[in-house]
């Protein structure tokens, strides 16, 4: 159990001692010592708050992940799920609980990924729903670049100039700006940073 406030600890530990069958064999208060207490114990289930002093549970979640003996990371957040949800299973979390819904929802959970599945709310679900809708739309637009509008853009978004961009695929500025243009407008997009944006999340450039 991680969180950096013991009160919240002790409601958790209240929670799951009335549950049979799971036992809290370990706590920490920072996403350092989550990492170092879970090397040391290896627990089946890790319930990891996300913001921790140090590094936050993000880090933490990447770091446990990573340490292998395939621990169940469990997130246990005041984050909305519109915020956090999507971030933490990209980390390699398996469940996200509300800590308003936890008296209700965190032994559920906790039986959940144990059996190796992931566990969300109805309104995680939602947010997964819309989160899907969003990459497949972007993929769409994605995918109706010609090859010259999607090079164009990629090397816009790594932060080449059109002239530099000229001189690598041997056309001249203007041409090059005029792809350019093209490609934002079916991309729906306005500025660089917006297209930055949108070619690390459909993988068009690698985050770095």
């Amino acid at each position: 159990m991680v969180d950096d406030h013991e009160t919240i600890r002790d409601g958790v530990r209240a929670i799951l001692a009335a549950a049979a069958g799971i036992e809290v064999v370990g706590e920490a208060g920072s996403g350092e010592e989550a990492v170092s207490r879970v090397r040391a114990l290896e627990p089946d289930v890790v319930v990891m708050d996300l913001s921790l002093p140090g590094i936050d549970g993000f880090e933490a979640i990447r770091r446990i992940v990573a340490l292998g003996g395939h621990p169940r990371v469990l997130v246990l957040t005041a984050h909305a799920p519109e915020k956090s949800l999507v971030a933490s299973l990209e980390a390699g979390a398996c469940g996200f609980v509300r800590k308003a819904t936890a008296h209700e929802e965190l032994v559920p959970a906790i039986r959940t990924v144990l059996r190796g599945e992931v566990f969300v709310d109805a309104r995680g679900n939602q947010v997964l729903v819309r989160s899907l809708e969003r990459a497949l739309e972007a993929r769409r637009r994605l995918a109706s670049l010609t090859e010259h509008e999607r090079d164009i853009a990629r090397l816009t978004a790594e932060g080449f100039t059109a002239q530099e961009i000229a001189k690598r695929i041997f056309l001249s500025p203007h041409t090059v700006a005029s792809y350019r243009s093209r490609a934002m407008r079916k991309l729906g997009l306005e500025h660089r940073s917006e297209l930055v944006q949108f070619a690390l999340e459909t993988e068009l450039i690698a985050a770095g």
